[in-house]
């Protein structure tokens, strides 16, 4: 059902920081379901963090950094402590504006 709306806004032309909060929600319900599917929730952070990486000026850099803190966290729930770790440190460096 989230993918339709995220696809209805897609057609409409929703503003891309709409989009990358969309699917940000979207990988965090499927990374904390109680049986998680975390291809489709690192697929989903993936979408988010493209978008905000894409905005112009580093305006999207302190949102991204929340998505990539939150893919840390499935990452690390899905037993990746190293790639949970690199992700924070990446996150964590993101320039703030």
């Amino acid at each position: 059902m989230v993918e339709s709306a995220i696809a209805l806004r897609i057609a409409n032309g929703a503003p891309p920081t709409m989009l990358a909060e969309n699917y940000r929600q979207l990988a965090n319900c499927y990374a904390k379901q109680s049986n998680p599917d975390y291809n489709k929730a690192f697929a989903n952070y993936n979408k988010s963090i493209d978008i905000y990486k894409n905005l112009p000026l580093g305006s999207g850099a302190p949102m991204q950094k929340v998505v990539m803190l939150d893919y840390a966290k499935a990452l690390e729930d899905f037993g990746q402590a190293a790639q949970a770790k690199d992700m924070r440190e990446k996150a964590n460096s993101l320039q703030q504006m």
